[in-house]
């Protein structure tokens, strides 16, 4: 099922008109698409009692296939009850398994009038968007993308893009800082080390995932906890998620591998006939309007939209394990596939130590031991981190423009204003902590005018480098201002500082 190529798939390159040459250029700039998706596409009633009757029971079918396929476990919730569903997302978390708290529409804090297509269109219509056919891209809006859409289903003609992720709308995002849900799990609460890392760092935010037909996403998987809430969709319409868990994650890795895929690089689709044969254990639900999915750290994740429109916002949660993981396993996945690291980790877990030292700082904190717990975790992550990007030359090496980390004096730490001082590896895409090398022979970027190439350290150690070969070490910031951010957290739990590497 997973490995067939969606009806919807794409099939020209023009715009609306192009794809529908039957419908009038006319008809499409009259039509209002302050309307749900659905009353734009017209369907005959026989048509419409045909879709009813072919309606697939996907869930219990791919449950039934063997005893290694296992139904989500799901939680009704209860904003009253927030302490009940926190121990259950925890423990979700903590076991690798994933989780669906169900009817969070039906809570008095779901704001019908806010969570609609015109909601999404006032505030994101204008939001460029890239579509592809085969090698050839075009860009449209997102109220473009969603009006071809439409006509695509009117007209029979298939559609270019079936998918859309673009940013959240900023009501959403409110509503998702709000008392709606439990602090828990929302984006940038208590227990989010992302919310360590200053804005101007912060690379993900909230986004709204658009499905449109039979779409099958990827199988893939994040580092960080998952969570996916359907607040809209057409009435039949749901998603049927595939799941591979932490325990069963390298059993998949190694049987894609020997078909010949690379399940690292985000770009399988895996079919159910694959998850048989590979016996590993699989966690299967149907999302539907109002589910909120939580997918733990490191599973193998994959999506299939059936019978219409559904729109999800959805968002991360970073954690102690899902660091851990990134440091000792996937950046070197990452690397080696050349996949760039969008989340930038190493920041992240330095932000994370830096700030989880200052709440110790206050041993009154209700939660001082779990706290003193995870930072003793973080700074054994951070002094793996500094250790590999530590040089003997260190105090000579010079540093590349403006340092994203200095100091003011008297111990003051200053951050740069912006993320421009931020660098990625020119050839793997890895993101630059703080030692890099730097092309000083004249070569430049194809992509990127008056922009010299950057190696990272891992590719530099493998013998990467630019045409000429001249290549500088640099720096992004004074390698002493990192010790000292780290022999400061270190002296909070009586561990010894680094003076001298």
């Amino acid at each position: 099922m997973f490995d067939k190529t969606s009806s919807t798939s794409v099939a020209s390159t023009g715009d609306a008109m192009d794809i529908c040459p039957n419908v009038s250029r006319k008809e499409i700039s009259t039509t209002s698409l302050d309307t749900p998706y659905a009353s734009m596409v017209k369907t005959t009633d026989r048509a419409q009692s045909q879709a009813e009757a072919a309606f697939p029971d996907y869930l219990n079918c791919i449950l039934s296939l063997g005893p290694n396929f296992l139904p989500v476990d799901r939680v009704r919730f209860r904003r009253g009850i927030p302490s009940g569903i926190s121990v259950k997302t925890l423990h979700a978390e903590r076991s690798g398994v994933p989780l669906v708290l169900e009817g969070v529409h039906e809570e008095t804090e779901w704001e019908a009038d806010v969570f609609c297509v015109q909601e999404l269109l006032r505030d994101q219509g204008k939001t460029p968007v890239e579509t592809q056919l085969n090698e050839t891209h075009k860009i449209t809006t997102a109220r473009g993308w969603l009006t071809e859409c439409a006509y695509c289903a009117t007209a029979g003609c298939p559609l270019r893009q079936d998918t859309l992720n673009i940013t959240c709308p900023s009501r959403w995002r409110e509503w998702l800082g709000s008392d709606a849900l439990p602090q828990e799990i929302i984006p940038c609460g208590p227990n989010d080390l992302l919310d360590c890392v200053p804005s101007q760092f912060l690379s993900i935010a909230p986004t709204c995932d658009i499905r449109l037909g039979n779409s099958v996403s990827y199988m893939d998987r994040s580092v960080t906890v998952q969570h996916h809430l359907m607040v809209s969709s057409e009435p039949r319409a749901s998603i049927i998620w595939i799941i591979v868990p932490v325990s069963s994650a390298d059993s998949l890795v190694q049987y894609c591998r020997l078909k010949g895929e690379e399940l690292d690089l985000g770009k399988t689709r895996v079919s159910i006939e694959d998850l048989v044969h590979a016996k590993c254990q699989v966690y299967v639900t149907e999302q539907k309007f109002g589910d909120l999915l939580l997918v733990p750290p490191n599973c193998f994740h994959q999506a299939l939209n059936t019978n219409g429109m559904t729109i999800n916002i959805v968002w991360s949660r970073m954690t102690i394990a899902g660091i851990k993981f990134s440091l000792h396993s996937q950046l070197d996945i990452y690397r080696r596939v050349c996949r760039p690291d969008s989340l930038r980790i190493k920041i992240v877990t330095f932000f994370a130590t830096e700030t989880l030292a200052a709440k110790l700082s206050a041993p009154e904190s209700a939660f001082y031991m779990e706290e003193k717990d995870e930072l003793a975790l973080l700074l054994t992550f951070l002094k793996e981190v500094l250790v590999e990007e530590w040089s003997s030359e260190c105090q000579k090496t010079p540093c590349a423009g403006l340092p994203w980390l200095f100091n003011h004096g008297g111990g003051v730490i200053g951050l740069a204003e912006s993320a421009s001082c931020l660098y990625d590896c020119s050839f793997c895409g890895a993101s630059i902590f703080q030692s890099f090398f730097q092309c000083t022979g004249g070569c430049i970027l194809p992509s990127k005018r008056n922009t010299l190439p950057l190696f990272c350290i891992g590719c530099v150690a493998e013998g990467r480098s630019c045409k000429c070969g001249q290549l500088m070490p640099m720096q992004c910031c004074n390698f002493q201002e990192l010790l000292n951010v780290y022999n400061l957290a270190a002296s909070y739990l009586d561990i010894l500082p680094i003076n001298d590497m």
